[in-house]
């Protein structure tokens, strides 16, 4: 019982955390909190809509939330750009990927948030993703693009679920088929 208190008040701690850097990145993106707020519900639903553990549901929701701090580390214009990314600017990006890993896996935390987002950053490259953290990372890569084209953008409506599911299907890296079928009965439920 104490342990599961614990454990309770550390998933609290670790909320309430994320939310505050939340807020920090939407002062400088406005829109990305509530774009990771999505991200992390919808990967912890995956996570336990495929039958995993609560803590396995948790991590996910945690890297889902914590997956976009390293904009703090990218100038604001680069941020709020229209248009595609020149490959140095690009590389601001994956610098501050990079610099937010190294600042996190300095920070004393009980669940494996340094290790699965540096393999969720790894797939979202295009590598392909290996190790037990891979699973929880492919979830959240999965959950971060379903919210991107379910939300609507200035060049483009947003995607309707199905079609946010056959754009998923047909992705590269593939995603592993449990996650996607979670992820459709999520998606569909209701219809």
């Amino acid at each position: 019982v104490q342990q599961a208190a614990a454990r309770e008040a550390g998933l609290k701690l670790y909320r309430s955390v994320a939310e505050v850097l939340l807020q920090a990145i939407d002062q400088r993106d406005p829109g990305a909190a509530e774009h990771s707020r999505r991200v992390a519900s919808l990967s912890r639903q995956v996570r336990l809509r495929m039958g995993m553990p609560g803590a396995d549901a948790d991590t996910a929701e945690l890297v889902g939330a914590l997956m976009n701090v390293g904009k703090l580390f990218v100038p604001v214009p680069l941020l709020t750009k229209s248009g595609a990314l020149e490959d140095a600017e690009a590389s601001q990006f994956a610098e501050g990927a990079t610099r937010w890993l190294a600042f996190l896996a300095d920070t004393p935390l009980n669940a494996p948030l340094a290790p699965v987002l540096e393999e969720a950053y790894r797939i979202g490259r295009g590598e392909s993703g290996s190790g037990s953290a891979a699973s929880i990372a492919h979830t959240v890569v999965a959950a971060n693009k379903a919210v991107a084209l379910m939300s609507p953008r200035a060049y483009r409506m947003a995607h309707s679920p199905q079609e946010t599911l056959e754009i998923l299907g047909k992705s590269e890296p593939s995603i592993p088929a449990p996650i996607l079928a979670a992820m459709a009965d999520l998606l569909t439920a209701g219809k």
